[in-house]
């Protein structure tokens, strides 16, 4: 028999399960015996969890296991981050050694935590001496290095209190020698050497530093009198005791008297006035009395009355800015930051000159953006948080962090250190802070990065910014503001780092991605008029690119007649008009002379090139439009309004543009190609060329080339592309009509695939225009969004379009913005309600009334579009979590990626309730919100598992047989999906900071529920009645039949019991408990007294049973009124006003307070029952896909109340 752990329910359950599993292995026995000899290894409360196990409820180890862990997951073992590193701080009396081995313990724990971030923790939590001086001067490279470092530092530390006991014992053997010689003598010495102190003045002047540090200000000086050696040896307990001023051991340097006398001498002759005026001339008048400070302020009211009158002009207002916090209020910590900023420009002076050279120039303003006179507003990371929002004030004299933002990065618990100075300048009163931290603050990017330790004012209030970066902050990483250039420089160990204002939608490195990494080049030398683009980033590929273009010329077009189009044996479009419909002449509209010629230019131009032909007689006729274009330009086009009618939708699909996107962002090299005319390059049916005819003053003409304008033309054009590329799409290529695009992950094989793409359209006959084609680039612009490999963006120009948006005047106006703040929605967080009140707007039949709420969400849009999320791309296998908020008004949601701690957003979903849907219980809105996405984001839903993360119980409310027909069908819709539910886990990812509240207002909005219990009992056996009633108008009837003995009493409790249970079970909160027994009902409140043993267990279930709801009270009412309960427990006669089919008729074996011996029974399983069971509790399929479906479909018509499944 092996030497197995015993595991007692207190320790991590993975580490026992590791330790007994690798014990087994090295045994090598069934499954069937490992699971016996782990039952031998539980104690004390796991061992009465594995007893009340069901019977036949594990069938292997593994299974045991599985739920083993689960039991006790409670007590697994949390990994901590490396904002846990701040909590180890070095006792005032402890040794290094002991800080070091406590540290190294700490940092096992902790994974992945850079070398420079750990030395930042380390000198953080270090008490000040050499080590923590060394560390600042000379940061380790490596782990190594810097345990090498610690260790040096332990030898001289252990060495140097080896010295001193050295030297105590010593001097302790030397005065017991003196005492033997001199016992009889050394009292009257003593008294002579050590008379009492007497006070040498009478009165001293307070002073703003320590003793200590007053005498290293003038021990350099030959002013001070320094005292003579005592030569007296200290007793024992004063020995580690000493005094700089009379450099010897026995007392502090703060506990010297004689020092003291010799230091206000010094004051009184005005030394350390003449040393620095400020810190003791002003701090002595500062502790005079009120009437003094009303002397002085009378002075200065006189000196400012004889100024001159250009400075007594009268003052129009005040402008508050922000003062105070610990930097910025007192003098004393003035001086100490101007303190701690010298010892900070050592500590870099090491590394960085002195002073080097900052310059904001042209080219540092090339890609800003002027919408408005933006504020500096950057993004940094703090404690390995990356912070967005960073306000950058250099007129505020204190770093200041909100507490709200403490909180989303798990720092909720940290200390703070106190601060009673407050701030001033929120709105020109007096904001008090919380205290201070100090956390590591990182700017800039690799190479060029910098980190510090960064002093925090903490201040728990609403504010626009997340953290205001103020002049401490500022002066700390000697960082250059250009609020001209929206840029910040500082100095690094590789350069001049930068920071760029975040908030704004321009691209950054790393950042925001713009299509502008490309250069023109000639297609044919020596031609600049035949260019196309290429990328700058191809490196040593840049040239074959060149040859490869060059070579491959004949694909490119710039005149109609450089291409003959694609063969009519391939493709051609056809009408197919309706032959029942009339053919429609259109009456000629006349123009002015200047859009005539225009018309005129363009036939000519459809002539040459042989798009038009003239006609005579047509039965389909129809008129041209002049419309304009972007850049002053005109274009003419058709009006096939009737024609279009005519011909019904051909039915031929059109990819999903997200699923297009999707599949194109991950790959590093693109290339972007746009067919030259593209729709005229596929020809008209020659019969129906005649249908396409329109009318100007030149004549009538029909177009021999597909128009644009045509009903079917897009689906006629994606039929023509899909075949050519049939091999290609979703492995090399992505096409949506005439935009195609070649993808790659490296650009080697970039080259091949470019080739494979330019065959099949030369053996079609298509052509490229190469002014809107680019060649080998790592990102830009497909379908309206931003691609790269790092993921997909909103198109710059959207948000540029809204950016640049004064306030709306009139309704088309609010129209233009919710138009183009719908091309947006994927990237907006809870769209419907940041945009609820445009909404409104639209909504009201008569009148405009733009409201101060409108103006207020609408630059809170800009702020938020200012700074849009970076969006993930799934991949194959990707299991997706969903995220749902729903509010009075809209439903939203948010699918969510994860890789390892990371979590990346996928697609935000909004959508504003319509009619009734506003009046849906919140539980309803959240499963709208779950079934509006899986409608929208279908494609994602089919191809990836569904992980919904929520605090409610929608998995109960969709699977319960006595939900609403709308919830029922709900749940039938989602079933053909591969959904989970999982409770939510602490969320520390700024993107989902909107998502954080399920329900806004819930607290507000719980409802209380109502729970009517009734029991009954005969000469066999008992009954309860149960009457749950929710809200929304949600009834749960349960009749039970209680196969045991029970007197009434004890039936009226077996009622109330389960009814509390089931009421949990259905998601309560509240309850409001009825019931007619006057025993149960003051037993409860404490009326009455329990003399029964049954009564005493019983009222002690039912208490603790109460104490799992917020509120609940239980309360008599008479039998009339509690009809339906009293009912539901006879199950007899009085079946009034009951439907029978919502009714659940269940039989109790037990008593609830019985303590049966339990024993385990071999029983034929039901395995489809144990699986639906399952399912409905933990969420587990069966691996079999087809199994799978057919659980989740039958478990549809089951729910599950405790351990029982009833249908």
């Amino acid at each position: 028999m092996p030497d197995l752990p015993k595991y007692d329910g207190t320790r991590d359950p993975q580490e026992h399960l590791a330790v007994f599993d690798m014990v087994m292995n090295l045994y090598g026995q069934s499954s069937s015996i490992v699971a016996k000899l782990f039952v031998t290894t539980l104690t004390g409360k796991t061992q009465e969890w594995f007893t009340n196990l069901p019977p036949g409820s594990i069938d292997s180890y593994e299974q045991l296991a599985q739920k083993f862990a689960f039991h006790f997951a409670s007590k697994r073992k949390q990994k901590r981050s490396a904002t846990h590193l701040f909590t180890i701080r070095q006792e005032e009396n402890g040794s290094l050694k002991n800080f070091m081995g406590r540290f190294n313990n700490e940092t096992l724990e902790v994974q992945d935590v850079r070398i420079d971030m750990m030395t930042s923790i380390l000198i953080h939590g270090l008490k000040k001496g050499v080590f923590a001086s060394a560390l600042a001067r000379d940061p380790p490279i490596d782990t190594e290095q810097l345990m090498a470092m610690a260790q040096k530092y332990i030898d001289e530390e252990e060495m140097n209190a080896m010295k001193d006991e050295e030297w105590r014992v010593t001097s302790e053997r030397a005065r017991d020698g003196r005492f033997t010689r001199d016992r009889d003598m050394r009292p009257k010495k003593e008294k002579e050497r050590e008379p009492p102190y007497q006070p040498k003045y009478n009165r001293y002047t307070p002073l703003n530093m320590t003793r200590a540090k007053a005498l290293m200000l003038v021990e350099k000086d030959k002013v001070l009198m320094w005292p003579k050696h005592t030569r007296i040896t200290p007793a024992k307990r004063y020995s580690n005791k000493y005094c700089r001023f009379h450099r010897e051991r026995g007392h502090d340097t703060e506990e010297c008297y004689q020092l003291k006398d010799e230091i206000e001498r010094l004051v009184r002759q005005g030394f350390f006035r003449r040393q620095n005026p400020h810190n003791f001339e002003e701090r002595r008048q500062d502790r005079r009395g009120r009437s003094s400070s009303r002397d002085r302020r009378s002075n200065w009211a006189e000196e400012r009355r004889n100024q001159t009158v250009a400075e007594n002009a009268p003052v129009k207002g005040i402008i508050h800015t922000i003062a105070g916090g610990s930097e910025g209020w007192s003098r004393k910590a003035r001086r100490r930051f101007e303190k701690e900023t010298r010892w900070e420009r050592r500590k870099q002076g090491v590394h960085v000159t002195s002073n080097p050279e900052i310059v904001f120039g042209d080219q540092d303003a090339g890609t800003r953006i002027v919408t408005d006179n933006d504020p500096m507003v950057i993004r940094m990371d703090i404690a390995n948080f990356t912070v967005h929002k960073v306000l950058v004030d250099n007129g505020s004299s204190a770093d200041i962090i909100f507490k709200e933002v403490l909180n989303k990065m798990g720092l909720d618990n940290i200390r703070l250190e106190p601060v009673n100075i407050p701030l001033v300048g929120f709105g020109g009163s007096e904001v008090a802070s919380l205290g201070t931290v100090e956390l590591p603050v990182s700017l800039g990017e690799e190479p060029k990065r910098k980190t510090l330790m960064v002093k925090f004012l903490v201040v728990d209030m609403p504010f626009a910014y997340n953290v205001i970066l103020g002049r401490p902050g500022l002066n700390s990483f000697r960082a250059v503001v250009s609020t001209y250039h929206l840029k910040m420089k500082f100095p690094t160990l590789s350069g001049i780092g930068e920071c760029v204002k975040n908030e704004d939608w321009q691209a950054l490195k790393a950042g925001r991605i713009e299509p502008v990494d490309h250069k023109e080049v000639e297609l044919i030398q020596g031609d600049p008029t035949k260019v196309t683009k290429i990328g700058t980033n191809l490196g040593q590929f840049e040239g074959i690119m060149i040859t490869f273009l060059r070579s491959n010329v004949d694909m490119f077009a710039w005149d109609p007649s450089d291409f003959r189009g694609i063969n009519p044996e391939v493709i051609v479009h056809r009408l197919n008009v309706d032959p029942s419909m009339r053919p429609v002449q259109q009456k000629k509209r006349t123009f002015g002379a200047e859009k005539n010629a225009i018309i005129e230019g363009e036939v000519n131009k459809l002539l040459k090139a042989g798009y038009v032909s003239e006609v005579q007689y047509t039965d389909w006729l129809a008129n041209v439009v002049v419309v304009p274009k972007p850049g002053g330009k005109w274009r003419m086009c058709t009006d096939f309004t009737d024609l279009n009618k005519a011909c019904p939708k051909d039915p031929y699909p059109l990819p999903r543009i997200d699923v297009l996107v999707d599949s194109t962002a991950g790959y590093r090299t693109f290339s972007m190609m746009d067919a030259y005319q593209g729709y005229h390059q596929i020809f008209m049916a020659p019969e129906d060329r005649i249908k396409t005819s329109f009318v100007t003053d030149r004549g009538i003409y029909c177009y021999n080339v597909m128009p644009f304008g045509l009903k079917n033309a897009g689906a006629t054009y994606q039929r023509l592309v899909n075949k050519m590329f049939a091999q290609q799409i979703g492995k090399t290529m992505e096409v949506y009509v005439d935009d195609m695009l070649v993808k790659s992950q490296q650009p080697d094989e970039h080259l091949e695939h470019l080739k494979v793409a330019f065959a099949i359209m030369r053996e079609h006959g298509m052509k490229l225009n190469p002014s809107k084609c680019t060649f080998g680039v790592g990102g830009g612009k497909f379908l309206g969004y931003m691609v790269s490999e790092r993921g997909i963006e909103a198109n710059p120009e959207k948000i540029e379009a809204i950016l640049n948006l004064k306030s709306p005047t009139s309704i088309k106006e609010v129209q233009k913005l919710t138009g183009r703040i719908a091309s947006l929605n994927r990237f907006i967080s809870r769209s419907a309600d940041r945009n609820l009140h445009f909404f409104k707007i639209l909504r009201k039949v008569k009148g405009f009334n733009w409201t101060e709420e409108c103006e207020q969400a609408f630059q809170e849009l800009k702020i938020y579009l200012r700074s849009p999320p970076l969006l993930a791309n799934p991949r194959e296998g990707d299991v997706l979590y969903l995220y749902l908020a729903v509010s009075d008004d809209a439903v939203s949601s948010v699918l969510i990626k994860e890789e390892g701690k990371v979590q990346n957003p996928v697609y935000y979903v909004s959508k504003m309730l319509q009619g009734a849907e506003t009046r849906y219980a919140k539980i309803e809105k959240l499963a709208l919100a779950v079934v509006v996405t899986a409608r929208k984001l279908r494609p994602y839903f089919q191809s990836h598992r569904i992980v919904v993360r929520t605090n409610h119980p929608l998995r109960n409310i969709l699977t319960r047989p006595e939900a609403s027909g709308r919830m029922i069908k709900w749940a039938v819709e989602l079933g053909e999906f591969d959904i989970t539910y999982q409770s939510r886990i602490a969320e520390k990812a700024q993107i989902l900071a909107d998502f954080m509240v399920e329900i806004s207002g819930a607290q507000k909005d719980i409802e209380t529920w109502m729970l009517h219990v009734d029991g009954s009992s005969n000469a066999n056996n008992g009954g309860a009645g149960i009457l749950i009633e929710g809200p929304g108008g949600m009834e749960i009837e349960v009749a039970v039949r209680l196969s045991f003995p029970v007197t009434n009493n004890e039936a009226e409790y077996e009622a109330l019991l389960l009814g509390l249970e089931l009421a949990l079970e259905a998601g309560a909160q509240i309850l409001e408990v009825y019931t007619d027994s006057q025993l149960v009902a003051m037993q409860v409140e404490g009326t009455y007294e329990t003399k029964e043993r049954s009564m005493a267990d019983y009222l002690k279930r039912a208490k603790e049973g109460m104490q799992k709801f917020s509120k609940c009270n239980v309360q008599q009412i008479p039998r009339s009124e509690n009809e339906r309960a009293d009912a539901l427990s006879k199950l007899g006669a009085m079946l009034v006003g009951i439907k029978d089919r919502k009714i659940t008729v269940m039989v109790k074996e037990r008593s609830a307070i019985s303590e049966g011996i339990e024993t385990n029974v071999v029983t034929p399983r039901c395995l489809w029952i144990e699986d639906i069971a399952t399912y409905l509790r933990e969420g587990i399929l069966p691996t079999d896909a087809g199994h799978a479906r057919r659980i989740k479909f039958k478990a549809l018509r089951f729910t599950l109340i405790g351990t029982q499944l009833y249908k």
